[in-house]
């Protein structure tokens, strides 16, 4: 079997145009909470501006943050490792799984301690997901480990 790695961060990075008017919105959203609190019409206006000067800046954290997050799967003959989450990177070698289920929506993996994750593909389109289940499933195979679905 031929390894397989996809990279879907790739896919997901927004030009820099798209870049410049995410940062704008944000910028925006900061001005009006200004402008909420600054222009003196009532105790919702200033509760709306102290919402707004919250989520704006979390906004434009996330607009920075979103290029530099690392989203792939990679499965080979020796692991199968995936990063499809902010922060949760899973690496499972083939010597400790028991059984593997493939499905259309996700990919379950039954490791020996009878502990189970489930790998939710049901986000990406057919093209994606294919090449995946088809590469575990192979793989499986290959391993001798029990593979259902």
């Amino acid at each position: 079997m031929e390894p397989l790695y996809i990279d879907f961060s790739r896919r997901m990075k927004a030009s820099k145009v798209r870049m410049i008017i995410y940062m704008l919105v944000g910028l925006c959203v900061i001005a009006d909470g200004i402008y909420q609190i600054a222009g003196d019409r009532g105790p919702f206006h200033v509760s709306i501006g102290i919402l707004l000067l919250i989520v704006g800046p979390l906004y434009l954290l996330l607009v920075w943050l979103s290029p530099k997050w690392k989203w792939y799967v990679k499965v080979d003959g020796s692991t199968i490792e995936y990063k499809l989450q902010i922060g949760k990177l899973r690496r499972y070698e083939w010597d400790g799984i028991k059984k593997v289920n493939v499905t259309d929506s996700g990919i379950t993996i039954e490791v020996g301690d009878g502990k189970k994750e489930i790998i939710g593909l049901g986000t990406f389109g057919k093209k994606d997901r294919a090449p995946i289940r088809e590469a575990i499933s192979g793989f499986a195979k290959e391993k001798g480990v029990l593979a259902e679905g």
